[in-house]
Order: structure tokens, then C-alpha cells, then sequence
């Protein structure tokens, strides 16, 4: 708009200096006046050329500045993207870290279900005393337990990523009920991850599952092993409570009121003290 501007102006005088130029000069020549008129016609090709070269520019300015507002979005997205990907990595370490929270947590509402269940069900039958073929009653010889030796893990071992994923898969198969895998689960981490130090759990994950479904004799050998084995775990008090807890629903009354009373007063003031203390008073209740 502006080089159309300029064209007219200058188009303006020289059509008035051509008019003085007639008017001073009436016997100017049709030559000089082409001449003039030629170059009138140059002139103004060559603005033509310098208002195109400025249109280009012009061009080339907005797209650079085009190219520019692109890098610095692109900028941003890259921006957002890691912003995105270290979110992930913290949701991922805060997802392990909570699972392992569950883990402590769901030990005492899963012993305070099972106590509400065992107070409903029904009264467990004595086992009976094989009899021999005359007639006379033959004791039952129990199976001499497996002598394993302590294991005592140290607070500072670092377990490898595919270690926690095997005991939280074990763990997962618990929770979702799926008893007979979550056994298999379990027994195959001790296999693998003896020194773990999520060992002692698993031993008593393992201990609960077989309780879980009746596999009293089963159960009581494993609760055994997590005293006998992790003499250090925090999950100590609670194998020795299943045990007498176990001891109970075997039929072994005297050796579960032995059990919860020392219990009681091992670890007085204490949720463990607590329940063994209900269940004492239901072997009074029941006269055992």
C-alpha cells in the first residue's frame, strides 16, 4: 500500500513537470516526449521490482516468525513430555512402596476377619485314634518336623526388582483369594529368594494360606517355620497367635490355651495380647 502510494506521487510529478515542460517548450518534439515517457515507464518498473522484493521479504519474515512460535511450542512439548514420563516413574515408586504398606496393614484386619469367621463356624470335631485290629485304640504318632536352620537377614539387603515382583505377584494371588496358586506362589519365592528380606512374610503368607483353607496340620507346620526360621521377623507375634489359633481348630485345646497365654504375657498391651485374650475366653466359654 505503501510502494502504490509512492508510485502515484511520483507518477503525479512527473506529469506535472511534463506539463510545465509542454507549456514552456510548445515546440518540444514528439522524440523528447517519448524519451520522457520511456522513462517514466522505467522508473516505474523499477518500483514495481523494489515493491515485490519487499513483498518477499516481507514473506520471509512472517515465516520465519512462523518457524519460530513452532520451535518454541515443540520446546514445550518436549518440556511437558519429561514432565510426563518423571510423573510415571514417581506414580511407579509410589505404587511399590504403598504395596509393601498393604502388606503390614492387611496383617490385622485379615486376623480380625478370621476371628469373627472362627466365632461363627461350627465347633470342629476331635480327631479320632486309629484303631487296631483287636479292638484297642493306637496313638497317633506325629511326623517329626523338618530341623531347619535360623535365617537372620539384614536390614540393608537391597532386593533386585525381579525378587519384589515375585513376592508381590504371591501376594496379589492372596488377597484376590486364589488360595492354591498363591501356595504355589509362595513356596517357589522361598525357593528362589531364601535370603530375601521379604522372606519371613512370605513364610507366613504361606502359613495363612494353608489356614485359610482348612490345611490346619499343614498350617501349623509352616507358622512353625517362621519362628523356627526368622527368630528376628516382626511377624513373629502373629505366627505364635495362628499357632495357638490353630492349635484350636486341631482340636488341641490345652497346647492352644499353653500357646496364647505366654503369648499374653510376651507381648502385653498389644494387638496379638488382645486376640489371644478373646480366644482364651472362648476356650473357658466352651470348656475347654
Amino acid at each position: 500500500m505503501k510502494h502504490r502510494r509512492l508510485i502515484f506521487v511520483f507518477n503525479l510529478c512527473v506529469l506535472m513537470l511534463i506539463t510545465q515542460t509542454v507549456v514552456a517548450a510548445p515546440k518540444a518534439t514528439k522524440e523528447e516526449l517519448n524519451i520522457v515517457t520511456q522513462r517514466l515507464e522505467r522508473l516505474e518498473r523499477a518500483l514495481d521490482d523494489e515493491a515485490a522484493k519487499s513483498a518477499n521479504k516481507e514473506g520471509l519474515i512472517t515465516l520465519q516468525q512462523k518457524l519460530n512460535r513452532m520451535e518454541r511450542e515443540l520446546q514445550e512439548l518436549r518440556g511437558q513430555n519429561e514432565s510426563l514420563r518423571n510423573e510415571l516413574d514417581n506414580m511407579q515408586r509410589h505404587q511399590r512402596e504403598s504395596f509393601m504398606a498393604i502388606d503390614k496393614r492387611l496383617q490385622i484386619n485379615a486376623e480380625q476377619a478370621n476371628s469373627s469367621q472362627q466365632m461363627s463356624a461350627t465347633k470342629p470335631e476331635m480327631p479320632k485314634p486309629e484303631t487296631a485290629t483287636n479292638g484297642t485304640q493306637v496313638e497317633m504318632v506325629k511326623a517329626k518336623p523338618v530341623e531347619r536352620k535360623p535365617i537372620v537377614v539384614s536390614s540393608d539387603t537391597q532386593d533386585s526388582d525381579d525378587t519384589i515382583d515375585a513376592y508381590r505377584n504371591a501376594f496379589l494371588l492372596l488377597k484376590q483369594r486364589r488360595h492354591d496358586e498363591s501356595i504355589t506362589a509362595f513356596e517357589n519365592f522361598l525357593a528362589t529368594y531364601p535370603n530375601s528380606k521379604y522372606s519371613a512374610n512370605a513364610q507366613y503368607w504361606l502359613a495363612e494360606a494353608n489356614y485359610v483353607t482348612k490345611r490346619y496340620d499343614r498350617a501349623l507346620t509352616e507358622f512353625q517355620t517362621v519362628i523356627d526360621r526368622y527368630p528376628t521377623s516382626s511377624k513373629l507375634p502373629d505366627a505364635r497367635l495362628k499357632i495357638g489359633y490353630t492349635q484350636y481348630e486341631l482340636g488341641q485345646y490345652e497346647e492352644s490355651r499353653v500357646t496364647l497365654t505366654r503369648l499374653r504375657a510376651q507381648f502385653p498391651n498389644s494387638t496379638v495380647a488382645g486376640l489371644a485374650q478373646e480366644r482364651l475366653e472362648r476356650l473357658d466359654k466352651e470348656g475347654h
